[in-house]
């Protein structure tokens, strides 16, 4: 069992681009925690 000290503090979340929403499930089974879809990107000049 590990002590305290070596206990990771935080939730690392991985995040997939996608292009289409057929490949959520897919990447779903794969243990991926989210995804962007590449329409939803807007780029903003300042």
């Amino acid at each position: 069992m590990l002590k305290n000290s070596y206990r990771v503090p935080f939730d690392a979340k991985i995040l997939v681009l996608i292009e289409e929403e057929s490949d959520i499930q897919e990447l779903a089974l794969l243990g991926i925690d989210g995804v962007i879809f590449s329409s939803a990107i807007v780029k903003i000049n300042s």
